[in-house]
């Protein structure tokens, strides 16, 4: 037996907030049997916002009992019996603050359900109950919420009894090294006998869509010309692209034109549909099979395993979007992908030498930019999607990038292991020293000629000469020869890369080597493929623009008064908007800074307010790192408000965030940047906010946007729904 418990609170502040209801329900592998509710007295006003999503108000609660004088009976109903608890942080610390500790082995429904029942939208006890087809009448009602966590443990149950066997043995290995405290589930369980079914290919059929788009682009290919385009951003490029490629092979093979390549790559930022992609984006067996070697887990390694090998018997292809990472399993994936120096490359074992093997007989293959610029051996006609973003993919596909984490299992030599952790040790020392920062802050800094002044690099210069002498005596080899080339950038010996340090909310460093000279390696990769490609999302002077036969829905506000405000009054005034248009949209906002220090002021200035109406803030840098507040936000979006940088903004996949309104706090606009520059930038937000199809209202709060209006106006392929909205009443928002 097990019990399923669930609370409802004044708020989200584990000391200043109180219980105001207790739901809990006992119930077995089959049914649910016998349940206990009480309303609590918690002394303290219910906030209003609280009353609108429980409907429980101050009348309800006059008369009810106070918490510790149902706290032994709720002790007696739940015994000894295992916990279920949705999201049980939360809910278990409150309790603990009421009633005193529980001893009871607790599982959590959310972690669980993101193991066994994976491609959720949304892990929301809502959501889930809504797909899966559990009753759940009264969302966020206690007795309601506890029936149906309940009834989703079951499901997870159910889930757990069909893991098949060879799966099996290998998360009881896991297991036996590990304090995961669901690791009882699994105890006396028998596994599925067959073996893991092997995931069907599924094959989608590509949708005819902006036939016209797709004509031009075909007729370009077939003149052999150099062609550049500007597409609407409500045509689907990836898909107009490959309705091109795919016209464009037919006809060659059609007619026997074999003076024409009839092979076609198409190269995007980020495809949908790629038919290979970046080595590090693949698992590898080899490395996952060393990771399972750890001597122990803790309770996120252990998730992280079982994630894996339960994603293996599903993953078509081995890419990392099959396995539904979360949080920090983003950096433990770096431990576990194809990589050029633990991975063995077999096809066996290895993911991506599947891919490389299975693209040589493809007419048309689908890449991203990274892989482009990486990988590809290719000769044929080239469709280089996303132009307006091949300078950036190209910095982050070149650039050579060390952690601090992967020393130990590349370096045998342990002198030379030592000093070169030294050496990333001197190199964070030299960023705190010049940044200043707070302890366990994310932190960046690109090293520049002024830093080699400072007296610390005198250090690193002499530990990186050292290392110099101990590389040439180990000899040649892939890491070593890449370390070599660090020590040469820090002694000068090489001026073709900048050299950035970084610092992960993990503490990691990472020390990462940026090409200087990236146009002209753009330049030659791209014209060494193909001499005439077509080059698609040029802003300046594209041959040609093609607009989409729909007008976009959404809506773009400008507020004119903001122009004519002082620093400060601006800043109240566009609080003051953002407070509200939070509270009025109830959530489902994401809000979009152009730095740090904007974000920041921001967050503190609506924090108490948001928390008074029950809206979560999720805050980079601030809440979490990205990966984590993308994470918060996609569990509970109803009620919750995304804070984000614009650089960060820009790399989101929206289409996994559930929002209907995006606020712009202001461009980022740089200190030497040109107004041509600065609407270039405004336009690869609009573009990036108009492909999601999803927003319904743009609040644009920066007043420099706002003075140039009818350049924006002009600039965009699509006519767009622009309002500016004078004289702002807030309440009429």
């Amino acid at each position: 037996m097990y019990v399923a418990i669930d609370i409802e609170t004044t708020g989200l502040d584990l000391i200043s907030d109180q219980i105001i209801e207790i739901g809990a329900v006992k119930f077995d592998e089959n049914e649910l049997c016998e349940e206990f509710s009480m309303l609590i007295n918690p002394n303290i006003p219910v906030p209003p916002e609280v009353v609108r999503i429980t409907g429980i108000t101050d009348d309800d609660l006059r008369s009810a009992s106070q918490l510790y004088e149902i706290a032994e009976s709720f002790k007696n109903f739940i015994g000894d019996m295992p916990i279920i608890v949705h999201n049980a942080e939360f809910d278990i610390a409150m309790l603990k603050k009421g009633i005193g500790n529980l001893n009871n082995p607790c599982y959590d429904t959310l972690i669980l359900s993101q193991l066994f029942i994976p491609d959720m939208r949304s892990y929301s006890l809502e959501s889930l109950a809504k797909n899966l087809g559990i009753e759940h009448n009264k969302t966020h009602r206690a007795l309601s919420d506890a029936k149906a966590t309940a009834s989703l443990f079951q499901i997870i149950l159910r889930e757990i009894k069909n893991i098949d066997a060879e799966s099996f043995e290998m998360i009881k290995s896991i297991l036996n090294k590990t304090n995961w405290r669901a690791k009882d589930l699994f105890v006396g369980l028998k596994p599925d006998t067959k073996k893991p079914t092997a995931h069907k290919e599924q094959k989608t059929q590509q949708q005819k869509i902006e036939t016209v788009a797709s004509r031009k682009i075909c007729e370009a290919l077939e003149k052999n010309k150099k062609t550049t385009f500007e597409l609407s951003p409500l045509i689907k490029t990836e898909e107009t692209a490959y309705e091109a490629a795919l016209e464009f092979v037919s006809k060659s093979i059609s007619t026997a034109n074999f003076n024409t390549p009839l092979n076609v790559l198409i190269a995007l930022r980020n495809p949908k549909n790629p038919t290979i992609l970046d080595k590090g984006q693949y698992l590898s067996d080899d490395r996952f099979k060393k990771f399972l070697e750890k001597s122990d887990f803790d309770d996120k390694e252990t998730v992280f395993a079982i994630k894996i090998i339960l994603g293996k018997t599903r993953a078509e292809n081995g890419l990392k979007r099959e396995f539904r990472l979360t949080g920090e399993e983003h950096s433990m994936w770096e431990k576990v992908c194809c990589d050029d120096f633990e991975c063995g490359h077999d096809p066996k074992n290895c993911f991506y030498s599947r891919a490389l093997e299975a693209v040589k007989d493809k007419k048309i293959i689908i890449t991203s930019h990274k892989t482009f610029f990486e990988d590809i051996k290719f000769t044929g006609k080239l469709i280089l999607c996303d132009f307006d973003e091949i300078r950036e993919s190209a910095n982050m596909a070149l650039s050579i990038v060390f952690y601090s984490s992967m020393l130990k299992n590349l370096i045998d030599n342990d002198v030379l292991l030592i000093k070169t952790e030294v050496i990333f040790g001197l190199l964070w020392r030299l960023v705190e020293q010049v940044l200043n920062i707070e302890e366990g802050k994310y932190a960046e800094m690109k090293i520049d000629e002024s830093h080699k002044t400072i007296p610390i690099w005198q250090q690193i210069k002499g530990t990186a000469l050292f290392m110099e002498e101990a590389i040439k005596k180990e000899g040649p080899g892939k890491f070593l020869n890449r370390l070599a080339l660090l020590i040469d950038v820090i002694l000068d010996k090489n001026t073709n890369y900048t050299m950035e340090v970084h610092r992960k909310y993990s503490e990691e460093i990472k020390v990462v080597l940026i090409p200087k000279n990236l146009e002209e390696i753009i330049n030659k990769k791209i014209f060494d493929i193909d001499k005439n490609p077509v080059l698609i999302g040029i802003f300046d002077c594209p041959d040609e623009k093609i607009k989409s036969e729909r007008r976009p829905h959404e809506t773009f506000y400008f507020f004119e008064d903001l122009k004519r405000l002082n620093r400060e009054t601006l800043f109240k005034t566009s609080i003051a908007v953002l407070r509200r248009a939070i509270i009025k949209n109830k959530g489902k906002t994401i809000c979009v800074f152009h730095s740090k220090i904007s974000l920041r002021a921001a967050y503190e200035a609506i924090y108490e307010e948001m928390k008074k109406q029950e809206i979560a803030l999720y805050a980079q840098e601030i809440s979490g790192g990205r990966g984590k507040i993308i994470d918060s936000y996609i569990r509970n979006p109803e009620n919750s408000a995304l804070l984000i940088l614009e650089h960060y903004f820009k790399q989101i996949d929206l289409s996994e965030l559930d929002f209907n309104q995006i606020i712009i706090n202001k461009f980022y606009s740089g200190p030497d940047q040109t107004e041509q520059q600065f609407l270039a930038n405004i336009k690869k937000v609009f573009n990036k906010i108009l492909s999601s199809e999803k927003t319904k209202n743009i609040l644009i709060l920066d007043p420099s946007a706002v003075m140039l209006l009818e350049k924006i106006k002009t600039m965009m392929v699509d006519e767009i729904n622009m309002r500016v909205i004078k004289n702002v009443k807030l309440d009429e928002l």
